[in-house]
This record gives structure tokens, sequence and C-alpha cells, in this order.
């Protein structure tokens, strides 16, 4: 039906997906949840929501038991209980410097469903805040230290939660999602309230690469049990033989637990 998978539950039981209604399709509406050893499809929205009640919706995760599904619902980031076919809106900060809220998504929620992030929007979606939920009982906001300055060592409101690990205990974000030579992604630690960046080292004043040669880091996906994190590098190397250098693109692997930071850009490597 023209449907489209974005994401699955961690034990691969479950997905979600957007997009139905043939020709009709949009990115961010028509939530589904789909059993994937029956292929029971269940519709996260009601016809008369579908006929206009509610102006957007997106499921972007699901628990192991499938009984939750995250996301956003009517601009505002929300969970989805399927016991009671319903969406219910999360508790949100309150928007900085008279800012109102544009929108809201829920981007992960553990396996168990105790915890979940994600990302509130204002300033005509060009600022952004992270949140990180307590979702066990009356869901609530649990706060944190999050970064706020970049690898050049700006700060353009732009700070996101972009997943978290499976016992809540890690998240990964980023800062300065909309400016690719300066976004700096960083792994926090729930417990201790701290962060750190990934791919460089922070003296609290100023990033350095932990690897001569990257120019920025270029994504960020941490594994479930949150001890390992990978993505791309695009790396610049060579600038003393050449005006430009060589420049291409690579991948990395990062041990949190150890905090080795490996760099994949040997010939065989290397992809442009």
């Amino acid at each position: 039906d023209g449907s489209i998978l974005q994401n699955i539950s961690d034990n691969g039981e479950w997905g979600v997906a957007f997009g139905s209604n043939q020709a009709n399709s949009l990115w961010n509406f028509y939530p589904k949840l789909i059993e994937f050893s029956s292929n029971k499809v269940t519709e996260l929205l009601t016809q008369e929501e579908l006929d206009g009640a509610v102006n957007c919706a997106a499921a972007t995760d699901v628990t192991d038991d499938g009984k939750l599904v995250v996301g956003n619902y009517g601009n505002a980031p929300a969970i989805y209980y399927v016991d009671k076919a319903k969406w219910e809106k999360l508790p949100v900060p309150e928007a900085p410097r008279g800012y109102s809220w544009d929108d809201g998504y829920v981007n992960s929620v553990t396996p168990d469903g105790k915890w979940a992030v994600g990302t509130m929007s204002y300033n005509d979606y060009f600022g952004e805040i992270p949140v990180l939920w307590s979702l066990e009982g009356t869901p609530s906001i649990v706060e944190t230290l999050y970064p706020l300055e970049d690898i050049s060592g700006f700060s353009q409101d732009q700070t996101r939660f972009m997943s978290i690990s499976a016992d809540g205990k890690k998240i990964a974000g980023c800062v300065s999602y909309s400016y690719p030579d300066d976004v700096m992604y960083f792994i926090y630690d729930v417990d201790s309230k701290t962060w750190s960046p990934v791919g460089y080292n922070y003296d609290g004043n100023n990033f350095t690469p932990k690897v001569d040669g990257i120019h920025h880091t270029d994504g960020l996906t941490l594994s479930t049990d949150g001890k390992w994190a990978t993505g791309s590098l695009y790396m610049v190397t060579g600038l003393e033989n050449s005006q430009f250098g060589n420049q291409f693109k690579t991948s990395y692997l990062y041990d949190i637990v150890n905090d080795v930071f490996t760099v994949f850009d040997s010939t065989e490597d290397i992809g442009m």
C-alpha cells in the first residue's frame, strides 16, 4: 500500500510505519503498527482523525511487547496505548524566550516502555530542545544537562536527542544539526548528567579531533546496549600537499565504555 517502515522494536517482532492511502500518502501521516509474525497491521488513527480531526501524526518507535508506540500527534510528542487505541500527548517544557512550540516528537523509546527521548521545535522549526521522559506511572519530564555549543564553539539553539539505549542509561544526541560543518554529536549519560562528544576531545572550552583529518562527524547510531556507537566522518587530509587536500567520507566505531575511537580510513575502507 505504499507504506514505509520507520523503525522496528529491539526484539525485531514489531515495526512502525507511515504512509498509506496510495498516492495520498504523507510522510507524517497514516501511522501504523505492524506485527511481523502475523503481518497484522493496526492503523493508529481513527477515520474521524484521518478526516481532519487531527492535523498530523507519526509513529517513530515501538516497545518490545508491541503495546506502546511513540511519535507525534497534533504537532506534539505523544504515545499511543495499543490497548486503549488512543494517543496521549506528553508533558512538554516551557518554550524559551517567549516562543511557542511549533512541533514535538518522541524519537525513541526503551524496549520496556519506561523511558523515551525526543525533541521540541520552535522559532519556525529552527530552534530545538531535547527532552527525556520517564513513562512509568504518570509520564514526566526528567531534567538533563545537555550541551549547547557545537564544535566551533557556537550555540545555534539546536540540541536534539535522537535515541536511547535499552536500559535508559545512554542517549545519542547532536548539536547544530542544520550546520553540517559544525555539528557536534554526543553521548549523554543519564545517571551522571554528563555528555561526551563523539570523535572529539573537549577540555571545557575547545573541541579537538581524536584523529587527525576529521573535518566533521556525519551521523551517529547508538547500539541497543549503549556500549557502542557508529556513523560516518567527513575527512580532509593531505593539506600540506594540496590546497583542497584529500577529501572523503569514511566510517567510525566508538567504544563508549573504554572511550576508544576507531576510524576506518584505509584505502579499502574509504567510500567516496
